[in-house]
């Protein structure tokens, strides 16, 4: 039993999800032309995938350099002023050292309000120091435990 080309109809017919327009007999070349993009065109992909890549890989690094310097001119600043401020505190705590010894030396000599404000001054230090002393072991092990679980990669 032959089917006559009547009987079969337009390849809309015959495919309904073909769009208009790309009825395969109004246009014989154009399986050619996929049989020879299919030929090329996974190789064409990969090359153009490859391409992207490294156009978004150095998108990313001038990225990454960007934020960085931002980071190293937040930073310096954060410094600029932290020491400033550290210049000021030692200023104040010195002013104020005089002061006190001035006000003690009328009442306990001037030695003794020179010892008992220079002691005051170092026991302060020595408790900021253990304090220091004390927050960078909790650093320190917080960041071993990272490390130790693979959250942070060792240099």
């Amino acid at each position: 039993m032959a089917i006559d080309e009547a009987d079969r109809g337009t390849s809309a017919d015959r495919m309904p999800y073909a769009a208009p327009g790309l009825d395969t007999a109004s246009n014989p070349d154009r399986h050619g032309d996929a049989r020879q993009e299919h030929a090329n065109g996974p190789v064409d992909s990969i090359r153009q995938l490859l391409r992207d890549a490294r156009a978004a890989a150095e998108a990313e690094v001038e990225l990454v350099k960007a934020y960085a310097g931002a980071a190293g001119q937040i930073a310096r600043r954060v410094g600029m002023w932290a020491g400033a401020a550290l210049i000021a505190f030692s200023v104040a705590t010195m002013a104020g050292a005089i002061g006190l010894i001035i006000t003690l030396a009328a009442a306990i000599g001037p030695g003794m309000a020179t010892m008992v404000v220079t002691g005051l001054l170092v026991l302060v230090g020595v408790i900021a120091l253990l304090r220091a002393r004390s927050h960078l072991r909790l650093l320190r092990r917080i960041s071993n435990e990272a490390v130790d679980q693979g959250e942070v990669a060792t240099p």
